[in-house]
């Protein structure tokens, strides 16, 4: 992790974008679980065309991870 990295749900959401940008990801099905599943969802939420599937399981309600 570079210097300073805050370890928060929308650090983890920035990156998960920037991997499927950078994999020219355009259509996919995701699986979100446990603590990714904010930031799964979030990503979800901005790009929801992308998104041929989503399943959730075991999906932790941690506070931070419901705003947005």
């Amino acid at each position: 992790m570079p210097d300073g990295y805050v370890h928060n749900f929308d650090n983890i959401a920035r990156a998960l974008a920037g991997f499927l940008d950078a994999m020219r990801l355009r259509r996919f099905a995701a699986y979100v679980f446990d603590y990714g599943r904010p930031a799964g969802l979030w990503v979800a939420l901005e790009r929801p065309d992308a998104f041929a599937a989503l399943a959730v399981q075991k999906a932790s309600a941690y506070d931070e991870g419901l705003r947005r």
